[in-house]
C-alpha cells in the first residue's frame, strides 16, 4: 500500500482510526473506494485514502491489530493509499477547524467518508454536523455511512469487539471483523518439550500492545510459506510443565514441517475447544491432543 503525507491528485478520505478494520470499517472504506470511481468515471483520476493513527490512541485499551497489519488490511479491501501519523500532544491541540484545514491544505480532497459518530480535533469537539459544514464552504461532499448492527440491534464497535476477543468467543469475534481473527508473527525456539514428545509445535511472541486473546486451546489454520494448515494452538501459560510465560504455540498434526526459526507465520483463530488444563503427566497431555478432532475445514 502506497503512504502519502499530502496529494494533489483528487482524493475520496476515509476517516477514523479504523482499529480492527470491521464490517463498520469496511463500510466506510468501501465507500470512499466506491466514490474514488465515481470520481475517476468524470476523468478526474481520483483515489481512495484511508486516514489512521499509527500509534494507539487509546490510553485505556489495546489494539486489535498492530498499524502494519490494518495496512495490509486496507490495502486488501481496495484502498489506494493511506495517511497516517502518531497522535501527539501537536495533533491533540489541534481544534476541530485546525484540524480539517490540516487535512485540506496537504490533500487535495474532493470527498469525506466517516461513521456517524465521527468525532476529531481538540477534547473529541468535533463531529459530523461541524465536517458538514467546514467542506460545504470548501464544495466537499461529505458520505457519512451508518452504523453496523449486530442482529439489527447493538453498534458493531471495536470496543466490544475487544470484549468477545478477552472472553475467548471467537467465533462471534469473527463474524464481525469479517474474516478470522489471527496473530503474525516470527517463529522463535521455545523449550522445545512438544519437539522432544514429537508433538513439534510453532511458537510465535504474543505483542504486548495487542488485546490479549483468553487463554484455552484454540482450532485454527496456520499460513506458513503461502500454504495452509489445520492446526491447534494454545494460548497462555503450560500449566503441565509450571510454566509462567504466557505463549502461542501452534501445532500442526501430520505434518513434518522441519524447524521454521525466523519465518513469520500467520494463525486465524477459528473456534475455542476448551480451557487451558494441567494433565497429570506429558503422555496424557500427548493422548488427549492426539484426540481432539479437528472438525472443521480450511479455508484454501
Amino acid at each position: 500500500m502506497k503512504i502519502i503525507k499530502n496529494s494533489t491528485i483528487p482524493i475520496c478520505l476515509a476517516l477514523g482510526f479504523f482499529d480492527g478494520v470491521h464490517l463498520g470499517h469496511r463500510d466506510i472504506i468501501k465507500m470512499a473506494i466506491k466514490k474514488a470511481k465515481e470520481e475517476t468515471g468524470l476523468n478526474l483520476e481520483a483515489k481512495s485514502c484511508v486516514l489512521t493513527f499509527s500509534n494507539n490512541p487509546l490510553s485505556s485499551s489495546k489494539l486489535i491489530y498492530p498499524f502494519k497489519e490494518r495496512l495490509k488490511l486496507f490495502e486488501k479491501l481496495g484502498a489506494d493509499f493511506c495517511y497516517h501519523f502518531e497522535l501527539d500532544d501537536k495533533w491533540k491541540s489541534l481544534n476541530a477547524n485546525q484540524f480539517l484545514e490540516y487535512l485540506v491544505s496537504n490533500f487535495n480532497i474532493h470527498a469525506f467518508v466517516c461513521g456517524e459518530d465521527y468525532r476529531f480535533g481538540k477534547n473529541s469537539a468535533g463531529d459530523i454536523f461541524h465536517l458538514k459544514e467546514f467542506a460545504s464552504e470548501r464544495g466537499i461532499d461529505v458520505n457519512v455511512v451508518k452504523h453496523k448492527t449486530l442482529d439489527k440491534k447493538q453498534k458493531i464497535s471495536s470496543t466490544q469487539i475487544r470484549k468477545f476477543i478477552q472472553d475467548g468467543e471467537i467465533e462471534t469475534t469473527n463474524i464481525l471483523l469479517g474474516e478470522n481473527y489471527f496473530m503474525k508473527g516470527e517463529v522463535i525456539k521455545g523449550c522445545q518439550r512438544g519437539r522432544r514428545m514429537g508433538l513439534p509445535t510453532l511458537n510465535i511472541r504474543i505483542m504486548p500492545d495487542i488485546v490479549q486473546l483468553k487463554d484455552g486451546v484454540y482450532r485454527t489454520q496456520t499460513t506458513i510459506e503461502e500454504k495452509k494448515y489445520l492446526s491447534l494452538t494454545h494460548i497462555g501459560k503450560n500449566k503441565t510443565f509450571n510454566s509462567n510465560e504466557t505463549t502461542c504455540e501452534t501445532y500442526v498434526p501430520n505434518e513434518d514441517l522441519g524447524e521454521k526459526y525466523g519465518m513469520e507465520i500467520k494463525v486465524e483463530f477459528i473456534s475455542r475447544l476448551r480451557e487451558t488444563i494441567k494433565f497429570s503427566s506429558p503422555q496424557e497431555l500427548i493422548n488427549h491432543i492426539k484426540m481432539i478432532d479437528m472438525g472443521f475445514q480450511p479455508s484454501f
